[in-house]
C-alpha cells in the first residue's frame, strides 16, 4: 500500500536503487520512467507483462485534461543504447488492450503523456538532443518539426510511418484560425556531392485527393509542416463605440480597415438632433501618449515653480516673505492631483462621416469612441472674471461679449490672453492684433461655437510664488472641465 500524501516513485526510490545496482553494468535494468500528466510522475520497477496502461494505472492513473491522441514511448536498443520513440494513442490503447496503442512494456522504456498547455516542445528537448547526438555521419536524425497555426509549435521525433495527419495530432492539433484547405511541407535534400538543397511542397488538407500530397503524406527526417493562418483573420477584433444621437449606438466590431465613414453608416447614420461640431471622439493610444505627458509635466511643475518663486518679479519679496512663499509653495505642490488625459482627437466629423472625404476619414483602432451629442445652446466662461457661469449662445455674440456678460476681467487677468475651447475640442486665441513694433494692442473679438469655453487666464508676472502656484491649480482645475465632461459623456 502506498501512503496517498507522499510520491509513490518517492516511496519507490530505495527499490528502484536496489534493482538497477544488482543489474549487471551490459544489461537494462528492469526500470521504467513515466513523465507528464499521470497523477504520480517518476521511475518504476518493471514487472513481466506489464503493458502502456498497467504502467499509468500504477502511477496512480492519468490527471485530467491529458492528451488522448498523442502520447510517446521511448525506447532504448538494449545492445547499441540507441533512443528509438513508438507513437501511442491512449483512445486506442483504452479500445483495444491487447493492440498496438498498448504494448508490452520493456526495461529502460520511458513513457511520455502530454496534456493541451504544457510546452511539448520543452518537455521533448533532452530526446531530440539524444536522437541528434546519436544519428551517425551520412544519416539524418528522426526528427520533424511543425509551426504555424497549431497548439504546439515545435520539433517531434520522427517516428515509423509518421504521416503529416500524425505530425498534427502530434502538435496538439490546428487552431482555430488555422486555414484548413492547405499546407506547407519543407524538405530537406542531399545530393550524391553533399550538396544540401530545400524542396517546398503543397500539402492538401482537404479529402484524400491522390493525385496530391495530403494528410497521409509520409514524412521524412527534417520535414518542416507549416500551417498557414487564414487570410485577414483577426484574432482580437477591434471594438468600437459609438454613444449619442447616432440611429443605432452601442458596440461594434471592425475590420481592419473601417473607417469612421463605414461605422457610421453601419449605425444608421445620425439622427436629426445630432450636434456634430460638438463630437468627441477618443482613442486609447493618444490617451496613453497624452498621459505620458502629464506626468512629465507634473514631475517638472515642482521646479518650475521653485523657479518662478526665485525669480525677479514684481516686489516678490515684499508680498510674501521668502520663506513662508517657498513652505506655501510647496505644501500646494503637495496637494496636487495629477491630471488624467482623455485621449480626444480632434476630427471634422461632418466632412469625414456624412461626405466621407479620404482627407478627413479616419481608419478605426480597437477602443475607439464616438459621442454625438444633441445640440448644444450654452457657452460657458471660467477664470479670472467676477461671475463664472454659462449663457445661452446667440449668433450676434463673441468672445469678448461672453467675457463681458460674465461681470468682465478681474484686476489681475489677462485678458489679451484669452483662449477658447469649442465643441470639437479646437483651441483658438484672441492674440491677433499687434502693432508695427510687435506689441499687442487689444484682443480680437473672434467668433465662437455652441458648446464653446471660454479661459481668462491669471496674470502670472503680478503674483508671487504662493499666488502663482494656486493660479496654477486653478487652471488645472479649468483644463479638466473639458476632461471631465468626456468622461461623463462616457460614464467612466
Amino acid at each position: 500500500m502506498f501512503d496517498v500524501n507522499t510520491s509513490r516513485a518517492d516511496q519507490l526510490a530505495g527499490l528502484v536503487d536496489k534493482i538497477e545496482a544488482q543489474t549487471p553494468e551490459a544489461m537494462l535494468a528492469p526500470i521504467i520512467e513515466i513523465k507528464g500528466f499521470v497523477q504520480h510522475t517518476g521511475r518504476y520497477p518493471l514487472s513481466a507483462n506489464t503493458r502502456f496502461l498497467d504502467a499509468i494505472s500504477r502511477a496512480g492513473g492519468l490527471s485530467v485534461g491529458v492528451d488522448r491522441e498523442y502520447s510517446l514511448l521511448g525506447r532504448v536498443d538494449p545492445f547499441s543504447k540507441d533512443l528509438e520513440f513508438i507513437t501511442l494513442r491512449i483512445s486506442e490503447a483504452l479500445r483495444d488492450k491487447s493492440g498496438d496503442h498498448n504494448p508490452i512494456l520493456m526495461p529502460g522504456d520511458t513513457l511520455y503523456l502530454f496534456d493541451s498547455t504544457a510546452s511539448r516542445a520543452q518537455a521533448l528537448e533532452p530526446a531530440i538532443s539524444k536522437l541528434k547526438s546519436q544519428t551517425p555521419y551520412g544519416e539524418n536524425s528522426p526528427i520533424a518539426e511543425v509551426s504555424g497555426s497549431v497548439k504546439h509549435s515545435g520539433l517531434y521525433p520522427l517516428t515509423p510511418g509518421m504521416r503529416v495527419s500524425d505530425l498534427i495530432r502530434a502538435a496538439g492539433g490546428m487552431v482555430e484560425e488555422a486555414y484548413g484547405a492547405h499546407a506547407t511541407l519543407t524538405r530537406r535534400k542531399l545530393d550524391a556531392s553533399e550538396v544540401s538543397s530545400t524542396e517546398t511542397l503543397s500539402i492538401s488538407l482537404e479529402g484524400k485527393n491522390p493525385l496530391v500530397l495530403g494528410l497521409e503524406t509520409i514524412l521524412e527526417p527534417y520535414d518542416h509542416l507549416i500551417l498557414r493562418q487564414k487570410p485577414k483573420w483577426v484574432s482580437n477584433p477591434k471594438r468600437i463605440n459609438l454613444v449619442g444621437e447616432v440611429r443605432f449606438p452601442g458596440t461594434y466590431e471592425v475590420d481592419k480597415n473601417e473607417t469612421l465613414c463605414g461605422i457610421v453608416r453601419t449605425a444608421g447614420g445620425f439622427t436629426a438632433d445630432a450636434y456634430l461640431f460638438g463630437a468627441v471622439f477618443t482613442r486609447e493610444n493618444v490617451r496613453k501618449r497624452e498621459q505620458e505627458g502629464l506626468d512629465r509635466i507634473n514631475r517638472q511643475l515642482d521646479d518650475l515653480l521653485a523657479d518662478v518663486h526665485i525669480s525677479p518679479g514684481m516686489n516678490k519679496d515684499t508680498k510674501l516673505p521668502m520663506h513662508q512663499a517657498t513652505e506655501d509653495t510647496y505644501r500646494v505642490i503637495s496637494q496636487l492631483v495629477p491630471e488624467k488625459a482623455t485621449g480626444r482627437m480632434v476630427i471634422d466629423l461632418y466632412r469625414a462621416a456624412v461626405l466621407c472625404e479620404e482627407n478627413f476619414d479616419v481608419v478605426l483602432e480597437d477602443g475607439d469612441q464616438l459621442f454625438i451629442p444633441q445640440e448644444l445652446n450654452e457657452v460657458s466662461v471660467v477664470g479670472q472674471v467676477y461671475f463664472p457661469t454659462s449663457h445661452q449662445y446667440r449668433d450676434d455674440r463673441d468672445a469678448l461679449d461672453y467675457v463681458n456678460l460674465s461681470g468682465g476681467t478681474k484686476e489681475l487677468a489677462q485678458r489679451e490672453h484669452v483662449y477658447i475651447v469649442q465643441a470639437n475640442g479646437e483651441v483658438m486665441s484672441v492674440r491677433s492684433n499687434f502693432s508695427t513694433w510687435g506689441n499687442l494692442l487689444s484682443p480680437k473679438n473672434i467668433k465662437v461655437s455652441p458648446g464653446s469655453t471660454i479661459y481668462v487666464p491669471l496674470s502670472v508676472d503680478r503674483i508671487n510664488g504662493r499666488e502663482f502656484t494656486e493660479s496654477w491649480i486653478d487652471l488645472i482645475y479649468k483644463l479638466s472641465i473639458s476632461a471631465a465632461s468626456v468622461d461623463f459623456l462616457f460614464g467612466r
